[in-house]
């Protein structure tokens, strides 16, 4: 069997001829339909994605998201107070135990991720700043508001979850930044994005010590065709995708006040890892890298059965 874990690729489908060294057909379409398991479909204007569903029903649907609601909508609504200790659905005890077994027999590069990550789930990612940051107040995007019941929908998820905290009438924390929220739209799916990168120039992104963040490891197209080729016929591949994967790794509290948001008329701010942030990336590979080194050790994984890891 061969495993990989959330590799992405993107693809054309033009039934075009090329040579290869791989000893694979030199017809895409012959290599799309093994990865499929049926005939390759050319995309046509009449394919449109699969509707957004509400998770969230028994929350009203506004005619408008851009001012302040009825008093009466906001019992729908959960309330979640600033914890008083870092949060992650991620179980910290066990990751632990099973980090500081394998972490003797790993090289210096694994050791630095393992322990990295579980710092970050014992007290919370820090951000390297340049500077420090002003507070802010900026009006959220216009895609925000025309996917209002959306954005409000992950909001209450987030707060059920325990990722985000309020609704708060007033700024919960001093120096709070309320930053842009905008809609991203995906498949079946629409996604709130924090706009970390606003104001141009004094954003918190523009804040960041890149440098200090460790890259995340990545795989390719290339690494991927070695691997098919390596595998063989008749070979079984498979991918698995982590759920609300950034919401995993809690920010420490030294950072909530950079990750407020303004919807409704009330402030919340985000105690998890934002999408949207430059740092997040690098904050949450190495803790995938390291369940992927985990999985290698505890399980006898060969290395040759993972062609990139959880980030990619």
């Amino acid at each position: 069997m061969y495993s990989y874990c959330n590799w992405k690729f993107s693809f054309s489908l033009e039934q075009t001829e090329r040579s290869t060294s791989l000893g694979l057909p030199v017809s895409w379409l012959t290599i799309f339909g093994w990865l499929t398991s049926a005939s390759a479909h050319y995309p046509s204007p009449d394919d449109v994605p699969d509707e957004a569903t509400i998770k969230n029903p028994e929350v009203p649907i506004l005619t408008d998201y851009r001012t302040a609601p009825p008093l009466s909508f906001w019992k729908y609504i959960p309330f979640r107070p600033l914890p008083m200790s870092i949060q992650t659905p991620v179980n910290v005890t066990v990751f632990r135990h099973y980090v500081m077994q394998a972490l003797p027999s790993w090289p210096f590069s694994k050791q630095i991720r393992a322990t990295g990550a579980l710092s970050q789930l014992e007290h919370g990612a820090q951000a390297p700043l340049l500077h420090p940051l002003p507070t802010l107040f900026s009006p959220n995007m216009q895609s925000a508001f025309e996917h209002g019941p959306f954005i409000t929908d992950n909001i209450v998820s987030w707060l059920k979850a325990g990722f985000i905290c309020g609704p708060f009438s007033f700024p919960p924390l001093p120096n709070f930044r309320t930053n842009p929220l905008k809609a991203v739209e995906q498949h079946d799916k629409v996604r709130p994005c924090m706009n970390l990168s606003h104001p141009i120039g004094s954003s918190y992104n523009d804040a960041l010590f890149k440098p200090a963040l460790i890259t995340p490891i990545m795989s390719s197209a290339r690494i991927f065709a070695y691997r098919l080729f390596q595998s063989g016929k008749n070979s079984t591949f498979s991918k698995f995708d982590m759920k609300t994967a950034y919401k995993n790794i809690p920010q420490h509290p030294s950072v909530w006040p950079f990750q407020g948001f303004f919807w409704q008329s009330k402030f919340f701010v985000d105690i998890s890892t934002v999408f949207g942030s430059g740092a997040a990336p690098s904050q949450f590979d190495i803790f995938a890298a390291t369940v992927q080194f985990l999985a290698e050790f505890l399980c006898l994984l060969p290395v040759f059965f993972i062609c990139a890891n959880l980030m990619t």
